[in-house]
């Protein structure tokens, strides 16, 4: 298992883009994607009339076990995902669990020295969604008498007719959610200008975060099938990225005065100062799909992070998404591209403005039909 999961970690770090993690501050965690799959007019054509009721509207939201890729942060990450359904009504419990295996350092120090800067990390997603079906007897009544004066043989009419119910624009989606996250850190920092024995410093830092948000969603919003979201998340964070990473080579000489031997061996360690700090994110979030282009997706982000005394760092996003037919709203893989620190208020190098990120989801399965 540790050697799968080693290979899968692996692959994670060869598709290394420079690039922030979709996830982590502004993606598949932001709760903007939750497999928000609604798509009522499908089954209502395999009935015959006679069995077509008004329970027939209700939303169904599908749970489901994915795989996510992260390439930033080399992650790869396990989620579960439960709608709980109340009632038979359209309001729905979530509960999300996920964890993941990380890898800190880089594929050329891996290859190099042979070892892992691994860490890990976890989440609990709770949440509340409920959706509203405006109109719904009119809608219901609308249905019925244009179904009554078509030939059901008539698979052109019928296609527009599943579009138009499909595409309602009646229904809206409203949740609220709480995310609360730890991440564990560990590597070695190095201080070269310390004594031999207090160069060496072993780190061990467990980092969290509580994301709080709310999201709003409709199909139909001049033509698009459209998430907007805000969440505000407090964190408790450290400045690893800032930080050097080196390989240290250590020898060991034996010798019976007559043969001398050496033994080396190398290392991954990190330069710089490290610190831990309070800080506080502001997230504003818009997922796009043009309901004609159902496959293709807009990904928009606005984030911004404070920090007490420093200066608001801002990040602008936006990616395209990639998803699969009849699932407008569960991409399967995307490409985020982010504009970091755009009011200038660090001076970054410009490798660090630009950056790309490149996220994938694997769906497993449905736990709950």
């Amino acid at each position: 298992m540790k050697k799968l999961l080693f290979i899968l970690l692996v692959i994670v770090s060869i598709f290394r883009v420079n690039s922030q993690t979709l996830s982590q501050t502004n993606n598949s965690n932001s709760s903007l994607l939750l497999g928000n799959n609604i798509d009522k007019s499908e089954y209502l054509f395999d009935k015959t009339l006679s069995q077509i009721t008004n329970s027939d509207f209700e939303v169904y939201i599908p749970s489901q076990l994915s795989i996510n890729v992260a390439t930033k942060d080399k992650m790869l990450t396990v989620e579960n995902l439960y709608n709980f359904q109340i009632k038979k009504t359209n309001n729905f419990l979530i509960l999300g669990i996920n964890g993941s295996g990380k890898i800190n350092n880089s594929i050329a120090s891996i290859l190099e020295n042979s070892n892992i800067v691994g860490g890990f990390s976890g989440n609990l997603l709770l949440g509340f969604k409920f959706f509203r079906i405006k109109n719904e007897t009119d809608i219901y009544n609308a249905f019925v008498d244009k179904i009554k004066k078509i030939d059901k043989d008539d698979k052109e009419i019928l296609k527009k007719l599943k579009q138009e119910i499909g595409n309602l624009g009646q229904i809206e989606g409203h949740w609220f959610y709480i995310n609360p996250s730890i991440e564990g850190r560990k590597f070695k920092n190095y201080f070269p200008s310390n004594n031999f024995d207090s160069q060496i410093v072993k780190e061990n830092k467990s980092l969290w975060a509580l994301n709080i948000g709310y999201n709003y969603w409709s199909p139909n919003i001049y033509g698009f099938n459209s998430i907007l979201g805000v969440s505000y998340t407090p964190k408790f964070t450290d400045n690893f990225s800032e930080l050097t990473e080196f390989s240290l080579v250590e020898q060991q000489t034996a010798t019976n005065n007559i043969i001398q031997r050496v033994s080396s061996s190398k290392t991954t360690v990190y330069s710089g100062e490290y610190k831990t700090s309070h800080k506080q994110d502001l997230n504003f979030e818009t997922y796009l799909v043009h309901n004609k282009m159902p496959n293709f997706g807009l990904y928009l982000g606005y984030l911004n992070t404070f920090e007490k005394n420093i200066k608001t760092l801002t990040t602008f996003s936006t990616g395209l998404y990639f998803s699969k037919p009849k699932q407008p709203t569960n991409p399967s893989i995307g490409i985020v591209v982010n504009f970091n620190d755009i009011n200038d208020n660090f001076n970054l190098d410009s490798d660090k403005k630009f950056s790309i990120n490149l996220v994938t989801r694997l769906n497993i399965g449905s736990v709950f039909k």
